[in-house]
C-alpha cells in the first residue's frame, strides 16, 4: 500500500512536472540558455523517483539567479561565466552518467541499484563501467566502494583497477608506437592519453600533475616533428592552463595565432590566457574577428559580452 501511495505521488509530480515545462514552452518566455537545464531537471525528477525532485529544484534554482547588473564589468564577468560554466559542466556530466545508467542497467538509478539488496544487478552495473573508461564511470565506482556489501567494495575496486590497467597497457602501446615511428600523431595521441589518465579521477594530485607535465612533453614533440598541427597546439596550451603554467601558455598561443589568425578554438584559448593574467584590454580585440556563425551558443555569448564592453 505504501509503495503504491509513493507511486501514485511520483506520477503526479512527473504529469505536473511536464505539464509545468510545456506551458513555460508556450509562454515564449524559455531562454535557450537555460533550457536545457529545464529539461535535465524534468529528466531527473521523471526517472529518479524521490531524490530526482530535489535535484530538479537544486538545478532549477541555480540557472534562475542569472547576471547580477551594476557591478562592474570584471565582477559581471567573472560570475557569469563561472555560473554558465559550472552549470553546463555539471549538466553534461550529469547527462552522460544517466545515459550510461540508463543503457546499462534499464533505467534503473544507480544509486538506488546500490543501496538495494539485490546483488546481481550490482554486480552488473559495476560489470559495465569497468568498461566506460571515463571520469564521469570513475566517480561511480569510487561511490560504490562506499557500499556496506564487502561483496559491492570488492567489485567496485577490481572495476578501477580494470580501468587503470586499461589506460596504462594503451599509454604503453602508443609510446611504444612513437618511439619507434617518431611521428607527430603518435606523440599528439600520447599526449591525448596522458592528459585523459591525469583527468578521469583516478589519480591523486600529485601524479595528475605529473602526467599534464609529460602530456605537455609529448605535445611538444608532436608539435616540433609538425608545425602545421593547431589542434594538437590548442590541446597543449590548455594543458599548460591546467598546470598553472600561464605565461607559457600564453607564448605558446601568441605564435600560434600569427600562424592561425582566424582559427576561432585558438581565439577563445588565447583570450582565455589573457583574461587569467588580467589582462582585460586585449579580450576585446583578441574575440572581434571571429565569426558568430562559427561558435555554440554559449561562445557567442562570451563573444556579445566582450564586444559590447
Amino acid at each position: 500500500m505504501f509503495n503504491t501511495t509513493l507511486a501514485l505521488i511520483h506520477v503526479f509530480i512527473s504529469i505536473a512536472s511536464c505539464l509545468a515545462v510545456f506551458a513555460y514552452e508556450r509562454s515564449g518566455k524559455a531562454q535557450s540558455d537555460i533550457r536545457s537545464a529545464v529539461y535535465y531537471a524534468l529528466i531527473m525528477i521523471l526517472f529518479f523517483p524521490g531524490v530526482g525532485l530535489l535535484i530538479g529544484l537544486v538545478i532549477l534554482s541555480a540557472v534562475r539567479k542569472g547576471i547580477k547588473p551594476g557591478q562592474g564589468l570584471l565582477k559581471d564577468y567573472e560570475e557569469y561565466i563561472a555560473e554558465k560554466e559550472g552549470q553546463l559542466v555539471y549538466l553534461k556530466r550529469l547527462e552522460n552518467t544517466m545515459q550510461t545508467v540508463r543503457r546499462e542497467v534499464s533505467f534503473e538509478p544507480f544509486v538506488d541499484v546500490i543501496r538495494g539488496e539485490d546483488m546481481r544487478i550490482k554486480t552488473r552495473v559495476i560489470e559495465k563501467l569497468s568498461r566506460a573508461v571515463s571520469y564521469e564511470s570513475v566517480q561511480l565506482l569510487k561511490f560504490a566502494l562506499a557500499d556496506s556489501s564487502p561483496e559491492v567494495r570488492f567489485y567496485a575496486a577490481g572495476a578501477l583497477v580494470k580501468i587503470e590497467n586499461s589506460i596504462n597497457e594503451r599509454i604503453k602501446m602508443v609510446s611504444k608506437e612513437a618511439g619507434e615511428h617518431d611521428l607527430a600523431k603518435d606523440h599528439s595521441a600520447l599526449g591525448d592519453l596522458y592528459r585523459f589518465y591525469a583527468k578521469t579521477g583516478l589519480l591523486e594530485k600529485t601524479m595528475s600533475q605529473r602526467y599534464l607535465s609529460l602530456a605537455c612533453a609529448a605535445y611538444q614533440k608532436a608539435v616540433d616533428i609538425d608545425t602545421n598541427q593547431p589542434d594538437v597546439i590548442v590541446r597543449y596550451a590548455q594543458t599548460l592552463i591546467e598546470l598553472k603554467e600561464y605565461e607559457k601558455s600564453r607564448e605558446l598561443l601568441d605564435r600560434a595565432a600569427k600562424l592561425w589568425p582566424d582559427n576561432s578554438e585558438m581565439c577563445f584559448m588565447r583570450s582565455e590566457v589573457y583574461f587569467i593574467l588580467g589582462a582585460y584590454s586585449r579580450m576585446s580585440d583578441m574575440l572581434s574577428g571571429v565569426r558568430r556563425d562559427e561558435v555554440n551558443l554559449r561562445r557567442k555569448e562570451v563573444l556579445e559580452f566582450w564586444t559590447a564592453a
